[in-house]
């Protein structure tokens, strides 16, 4: 959103995890994990774009805001959306989540 940029298909980074893993090498994995980030982004972006109507700000307000906090870096910007789950989340789920915090944009 900040960056004008296409929303990534999937993480390559962790579907090598994925891939990797003795568990969830089964290509049904793959194709369910790959479904579940198409829908996970889907409904961030539609949960934006109704806020934004909501309180009657422009995409490109939106955008300025996204750049301003992240001093204009896409990979920060990306770590100020995760950080700010985290409050959302039991002590458990907080302990995965911040495991991906190694994952940057766009990997």
């Amino acid at each position: 959103m900040g960056y004008n940029k296409p929303v990534k298909l999937s993480s390559k980074k962790i579907l090598r995890n994925l891939r990797s893993g003795n568990l969830v090498r089964n290509k049904k994995i793959i194709n369910e994990y790959n479904q579940v980030w198409r829908k996970a982004s889907s409904n961030v972006i539609s949960k934006v774009h109704i806020t934004l109507a909501q309180r009657n700000i422009s995409k490109d307000t939106l955008r300025i805001i996204l750049r301003a906090i992240s001093d204009d870096n896409e990979q920060k910007l990306c770590q100020v959306l995760l950080k700010g789950f985290e409050k959302e989340m039991s002590h458990i789920e907080n302990l995965t989540w911040k495991s991906l915090y190694s994952i940057k944009y766009p990997n």
